[in-house]
């Protein structure tokens, strides 16, 4: 088994509680690539609106290639930024998905801006991490799972067998316009995302 992999999704899927459980199991270091952005000082700047800051991908890329050279082996990169990191080369990318609905939820908990929830809703349902993951990193190595109704050992459960090779991995097409839409939800979550812009530019 190689010994670096990626853990991407929209903020809220739960992918810090899934790496816990991993590098607990695997025995690998974890490192949460927002926290080494801002611990490293990577910040551009902060936007008040949205309560984020804005990272500075290309300087996160070489901090990160330093960091998995001082570790060595045994590696689990987290972080909805790592798919943008094209020149790291993890043996697997598991995108982590969550049904828009519960995402809102745990995003409001959380105590995001609705705008900002507006946005990662939208980020969601239009596959925004896992286009950026396959783009970079080739459909082979990207793994995309359903984390909506699993509980974070459940997730570290699937995805060490997919990396010990007992699961064959098959990709779950996640379809979340279709799903709200057959459930009947698609309008209110909609209805949510364009209140929450509406409000962000105000």
């Amino acid at each position: 088994m190689r010994s670096l992999i990626m853990v991407a999704g929209t903020p809220g899927v739960g992918k810090t509680a899934v790496c816990r459980i991993l590098a607990r199991r695997l025995h690998w270091s974890h490192v949460d690539c927002g926290r080494l952005a801002l611990r490293e000082g990577l910040a551009i700047k902060y936007d008040r609106t949205a309560r984020t800051y804005h990272i500075d991908l290309e300087r996160l890329s070489r901090v990160l290639k330093d960091t998995v050279n001082r570790l060595g082996t045994g590696i689990i990169l987290e972080g909805h930024l790592v798919p943008s990191l094209k020149e790291l080369a993890p043996s697997r990318v598991f995108v982590l998905r969550c049904d828009p609905r519960r995402l809102l939820s745990r995003l409001r908990q959380k105590g995001y801006s609705r705008s900002k929830i507006a946005e990662n809703i939208a980020a969601e349902i239009l596959d925004v991490c896992l286009s950026e993951a396959v783009k970079s990193f080739g459909v082979r190595r990207v793994c995309e799972i359903d984390a909506s109704e699993k509980d974070p050992s459940e997730v570290a459960s699937a995805i060490l067998r997919i990396l010990r090779g007992s699961s064959r991995y098959a990709p779950p097409h996640v379809d979340w316009i279709n799903r709200l839409d057959s459930e009947g939800g698609l309008p209110e979550i909609l209805s949510y995302i364009e209140e929450g812009y509406r409000t962000g530019r105000s």
